[in-house]
């Protein structure tokens, strides 16, 4: 029997050996959850030096949250003989709370009754606290992406997307899902589509940054410029790409526009070149050939047609520097109206008359001849009169007739000019009022600084009133305008 005590001794020796070893806080209860033992942890942890008095403690020291939570689910278990797993804070000797893993397994015997409580309470407060860090620090980085304008992504190491904003999910209408996981790229433009593919792959198996500008379908079915930009993730291997969408699509158009606008600017000024050269070369022609006839036997008779040539020459000159000025003083607001009452149909009569001496082939037709007398400044609006009948002359070379019609609509005025020309293509008709424009397939052959429509728009306009077009390519162009009579 003595020896059986010895055994019974030693193996608790063993046992409390272990137990104060070990680094966790251990401790025992009987059958009714009151405890019988604590290890060397809970002395040291608590600063307690007796049983009875860490028995009071250990309930003291919880955390007031969490032992409301224990007072309710200790009973339930002991009463079920059931295991207890749950993270605690347990104040220690300084006054710190800190939070532990605290696990209770019942021992029982063979008739499944409970004769012992084995419970360990492990302290994980350092990885509970990275935890919560974290957490706080992907909370932290939600709200920075997802109140950013910026559209914020994330793809894996084989290019499946994982996470996308909220700014992401606004643009584009989608909400994360595994169709739209798997295929990340389906909302760009299908002109665009190949270029993106092949570049993005390309950097993306090289695990570079990557940078591409492309159109994304908006969520209204709009297609935008955006600009992405991604860095690669080590972790330490290659775990992927982050990256950032930004709307470009205003600073795009904007860049075309501005570069549309610098290569009309260019081609105007080839295009100033030839038109101011060509006349100054015609003039310089004519005065050599009358300082050369002036030189011999002078005769007016002979000297008189290059007069006439040089005449037209300076004519054109001073249509060019016209329309030249009137562009500045459009652009700086300068050009006044000097308004009149006046019989719109003297004012076209003057215009045809003026056409005629200088086109004689050309036969001018009005079809509708409304007598109105209108409140405008009669030299702008002719100066429009002759340049839509200028053009309609230049632009029907083959043809004889130009329609011209004159009607009261309500309270406006109407004037339009009907050629049976070359016609405008649809593609170009939306851009032909606009400062600098030419048709491109005409350039060639017909001359013009691309000023007159523009001019005869913008007075047009300062009248309060509108100009139009219809055309179909080849069989010619109808242009008009309608100013209030008022």
């Amino acid at each position: 029997m003595a020896q059986t005590d010895d055994e019974i001794q030693e193996s608790e020796g063993r046992f409390r050996f272990l137990a104060d070893t070990i680094p966790h806080k251990m401790w025992t209860s009987g059958p009714d959850g009151k405890a019988t033992y604590y290890n060397k942890g809970w002395y040291d942890y608590t600063g307690a030096k007796t049983l009875e008095e860490l028995r009071m403690r250990a309930w003291e020291i919880m955390h007031p949250e969490d032992r409301k939570v224990a007072e309710l689910q200790w009973p339930k278990s002991i009463a079920a003989g059931e295991n207890v797993e749950i993270e605690q804070r347990f104040m220690d000797r300084d006054g710190e709370y800190l939070w532990h893993l605290t696990r209770v397994y019942p021992h029982k015997d063979k008739n499944n009754k409970v004769i012992l409580w084995v419970g360990t309470c492990t302290n994980i407060h350092e990885q509970k606290m990275a935890i919560e860090a974290l957490k706080i620090s992907e909370e932290h980085f939600k709200a920075l992406s997802n109140n950013n304008s910026l559209m914020i992504w994330q793809v894996n190491e084989i290019g499946v997307m994982t996470y996308v904003n909220d700014t992401w999910k606004k643009f584009t209408g989608l909400e994360m899902n595994e169709q739209m996981m798997q295929n990340t790229l389906a909302g760009v433009h299908p002109d665009d589509l190949q270029d993106v593919v092949t570049k993005l792959r390309a950097e993306f198996m090289q695990h570079v940054p990557m940078q591409v500008k492309f159109r994304l379908r908006r969520h209204d079915g709009q297609f935008r410029w955006v600009l992405t930009y991604a860095n690669p993730l080590f972790n330490p291997h290659f775990a992927g790409y982050i990256g950032s969408v930004i709307d470009i699509d205003e600073q795009e158009h904007s860049q075309r526009a501005t570069r549309q606008l610098l290569k009309k600017r260019d081609e105007f000024l080839g295009i100033a070149s030839h038109e101011l050269k060509t006349p100054i070369t015609s003039m310089k022609a004519s005065l050599q050939i009358m300082e050369k006839l002036s030189a011999t036997n002078f005769d007016p008779t002979k000297i008189r047609p290059f007069i006439a040539m040089a005449n037209k020459q300076v004519r054109k000159l001073t249509e060019i520097v016209d329309d030249l000025l009137d562009v500045t003083r459009i652009q700086t607001g300068k050009m006044q109206l000097n308004c009149t009452e006046y019989l719109f149909q003297d004012s076209v009569q003057d215009c045809i008359h003026e056409m005629m001496q200088h086109t004689p082939k050309h036969e001018f037709i009005i079809k509708k001849n409304d007598p109105i007398t209108v409140y405008a400044d009669r030299t702008r609006v002719e100066q429009v009169i002759v340049n839509l009948l200028s053009n309609a002359i230049k632009y029907s070379p083959d043809k004889d007739k130009v329609i011209i019609n004159i009607e009261k609509i309500d309270r406006d005025l109407k004037f339009s000019v009907t050629d049976f020309g070359i016609g405008i293509p649809q593609d170009k008709q939306s851009y032909i009022f606009d400062r600098f424009f030419r048709v491109h397939e005409s350039s060639q052959n017909f001359s013009g600084l691309g000023l007159g429509l523009y001019i005869s728009a913008e007075i047009i306009n300062r009248h309060k009133g509108k100009v139009g077009m219809e055309s179909e390519e080849g069989r010619g162009s109808t242009f008009w305008f309608k100013i209030p009579i008022d």
